[in-house]
């Protein structure tokens, strides 16, 4: 479940946000099951119609449920490219 918003503040430039709160059934790689925050937002530069560069971005994700599997809160700091087509 999520929600993602798009500001346009001028020409060409955007503040994308993005919070998706999801469920982890733990499957897959021997984690426990839980509720897991995600929260990204980012600049985008749109270069043409159909370009744009993500830069910077910055992604939080946060346990919301108690993990007994050591995990905690992770930031990450990226950039990145969008293609529409």
């Amino acid at each position: 479940l999520g929600v993602k918003h798009q500001w346009e503040l001028f020409e060409p430039l955007t503040v994308n946000q993005k919070f998706a709160f999801m469920y982890d059934t733990g499957t897959f790689v021997k984690f426990d099951h839980g509720f897991i925050g995600d929260y990204n937002i980012g600049l985008g530069w749109k270069i043409t119609d159909k370009i744009s560069v993500d830069i910077p971005t910055f992604r939080v994700i946060v346990p919301l449920s108690d993990l007994k599997d050591g995990r905690k809160t992770n930031t990450v700091f990226g950039s990145g490219i969008t293609f529409k087509f």
